[in-house]
């Protein structure tokens, strides 16, 4: 992901970068999703968090794609 809005999207001060930049780059990042409610990148953070607690450390995981991967949906065993 992007980081913020500026040129090359913060990844560099140069004129170019080594990869190219998405064109979005100004509308999606992670300085405008920061602390956003439903954006892609506090819910990976909030997902992440899950991972350090015991319900999700042990046991198995099922994981069903939902209508060609609208919905992604995970039951914990």
């Amino acid at each position: 992901m992007q980081w913020d809005g500026t040129k090359n999207s913060g990844f560099s001060t140069g004129d170019e970068t080594w990869l190219p930049v998405n064109e979005n780059y100004t509308q999606i990042n992670v300085e405008i999703q920061t602390g956003v409610e439903e954006t892609h990148l506090e819910i990976y953070k909030r997902i992440s968090q899950l991972r350090k607690s015991d319900a999700w450390k042990f046991g198995s995981l099922e994981t069903k794609d939902l209508n060609n991967g609208d919905v992604i949906a995970f039951s914990r065993l």
